[in-house]
């Protein structure tokens, strides 16, 4: 197979024809309570150990705050609760990589159905910079907006064998919620091998409304004086889908008072 051919540069080379850039969107970083409580007691985020990529990586998503818990059977449980940190995409530093899907659905083989069984996650690694994001959009959707809310409606000329785009457009197409796939699998992952300082970066928090009133809370608050500071209400008999639900419209809300989104409002 020729060099220029090979199946781990096939989607950057498709990605790289498009001249087009959509609007920037911020970097969102969704964790359970049960970390929020540890990140509460310091002024970063820290990379983990990845057991997929066999390294400390810190993952975002490029615009949206796409969550799942760990076990949808205790979804209702407190250290499930997500809270949403809304980063300035210029202020988070060097990026890693950025793939067109969660990396962690893709090793679970969530996608089967999408991609040969023969392709590799490194099939569909992206240069470690945000435009890579830009070009997916611009490629695969209308613009930002549908990107952020929608499936998309957008059609695509994809030239035969090119399978790793092929795929990820079908992704993009699927609806968010129900069996399958939920909305990771066209949430852009961004990876980042160093921490983040909340303080210097992060330009919006959602949170429980209960964790309002908790003092090592409101100490961190008061630590990393955080511009936009919004909470949702818990509801007992919300199932994980309509508490993600919740998140939406306030993450919308804050990417326009942010200046996110404007131009695509209406197209």
């Amino acid at each position: 197979m020729e060099k220029g051919l090979s199946q781990s540069s096939r989607l950057e080379r498709f990605i790289n024809a498009e001249t087009e850039l959509s609007d920037i969107l911020p970097l969102v970083h969704t964790t359970p309570a049960f970390c929020f409580a540890d990140i509460c007691k310091g002024d970063s985020i820290e990379p983990e150990q990845c057991r997929f990529f066999e390294k400390k990586l810190l993952y975002l998503f490029f615009g949206r705050p796409a969550y799942r818990v760990e076990d949808s059977v205790d979804s209702e449980l407190e250290f499930n609760w997500p809270i949403v940190f809304i980063f300035d995409p210029e202020k988070v530093g060097p990026i890693e990589a950025v793939f067109p899907f969660d990396t962690g659905a893709f090793h679970q083989k969530i996608y089967k159905e999408f991609f040969s069984g023969r392709s590799k996650i490194e099939d569909f690694r992206l240069p470690g910079a945000l435009e890579s994001a830009r070009k997916l959009i611009a490629r695969f959707y209308k613009n930002a907006s549908q990107y952020f809310s929608e499936r998309s409606t957008k059609n695509v000329d994809i030239p035969s064998m090119e399978f790793e785009a092929q795929g990820v457009h079908a992704l993009s197409r699927l609806p968010p919620i129900g069996k399958g796939p939920d909305e990771r699998s066209s949430t852009f992952e961004v990876q980042l091998s160093h921490s983040i300082e909340i303080a210097k970066s992060a330009k919006a928090i959602i949170l429980p409304q209960e964790y309002l009133k908790l003092e090592l809370v409101v100490k961190a608050l008061a630590r990393w004086n955080i511009p936009i500071v919004r909470f949702y209400e818990v509801f007992s008999f919300f199932d994980t889908e309509k508490r993600i639900g919740q998140l939406y419209p306030i993450v919308r809300e804050i990417f326009s008072e942010l200046g996110y989104l404007k131009t695509d409002l209406g197209s």
